[in-house]
């Protein structure tokens, strides 16, 4: 249900081997680090810039949360997908780097999400960004934060977002995932890896029935931005995916769900190695591109 994480030696041999089965980043993206400031807790937010080569114009642009559980994950783990996603776009991508659990308990991820985005907003100009066109999407429980977000915007009166792009979201944690009955052992496995992260998010401070912890349980998704949802047919959380665009559509919220086969929760990364993570790639830089109306560019398979 995570990346890995850089803060022990294990799980450094572990990023070395996920960065094996990831696509270096293209080259032709200029990547620049940032600092939001918090404005009501004092510090700064680091996150990191992404802009494809071209005419200076104003783009749209995606400011994306990473995954990792809530508890790991980086700006480094998803920074070649964020580097291609901007290629492949045309769009400007704002990686954000927000607080972690058990060090910084629940909420302070997601008011360092929302204040980046608020941020991202409010400097559009600066940014080289269209202010109409600003997306809000991560990968997994970066996907959580997005959608708690998007919420947050909505209750709160904040500045529009264009799109929701949810990339294998995690958007229940108030109970575990189900296997069905000719289920693998890894599929049993990678249950019980989830019920640890949902616990232990929920150990963080996180109340499980709280909306802004698992979007899918919001009283209403009326108003909520249009939305593009991609999912893996073997994730244990795909029915999150699922369930989430049906309350969407019954919402009347503008919602596409593609769901890759043979997949399981995080292979959509491999993208060295398997195509149909490119394929889930490209579609995700088709929706981001398609707020400005341009296609996306040669090279997204």
């Amino acid at each position: 249900m995570s990346h890995p994480s850089a803060t022990d030696r294990p799980a450094k041999s572990a990023e070395a081997a996920y960065g094996r089965l990831v696509q270096k980043p293209p080259v032709d993206v200029a990547v620049t680090s940032l600092r939001i400031p918090r404005t009501d807790e004092g510090g700064n937010i680091e996150a990191r810039v992404y802009r494809p080569a071209g005419p200076d114009k104003a783009r749209a642009a995606l400011v994306y949360f990473h995954g990792g559980g809530w508890w790991q994950g980086s700006l480094e783990t998803s920074h070649s997908h964020c580097a291609h996603l901007a290629k492949l776009a045309d769009a400007v991508v704002i990686s954000v780097a927000y607080r972690l659990i058990p060090e910084h308990p629940f909420p302070a991820n997601l008011r360092d999400c929302y204040t980046a985005f608020r941020w991202a907003a409010e400097h559009a100009g600066d940014l080289g960004v269209d202010p109409s066109l600003i997306a809000v999407g991560g990968t997994s429980s970066g996907a959580n934060l997005a959608a708690a977000v998007a919420l947050r915007a909505r209750d709160e009166d904040g500045p529009a977002i264009a799109l929701q792009l949810l990339e294998i979201p995690v958007l229940d944690i108030t109970a575990s995932p189900q296997a069905p009955a000719d289920a693998p052992p890894w599929y049993h496995v990678m249950i019980d890896q989830a019920r640890q992260t949902f616990d232990r998010y929920a150990g963080s401070g996180a109340r499980p029935e709280d909306p802004l912890v698992s979007p899918l349980l919001a009283e209403s998704l009326h108003g909520l931005p249009p939305t593009v949802i991609l999912a893996n047919e073997l994730d244990v959380v795909v029915d999150h995916a699922v369930r989430y665009a049906d309350r969407l559509r019954e919402a009347a919220v503008p919602v596409t769900l593609t769901v890759y086969p043979g997949l399981a929760h995080g292979m959509q990364a491999f993208t060295r190695i398997l195509p149909v993570g490119r394929r889930f790639r490209a579609e995700a830089a088709r929706a981001l591109s398609a707020l400005s109306l341009t296609d996306v560019r040669p090279g997204a398979v």
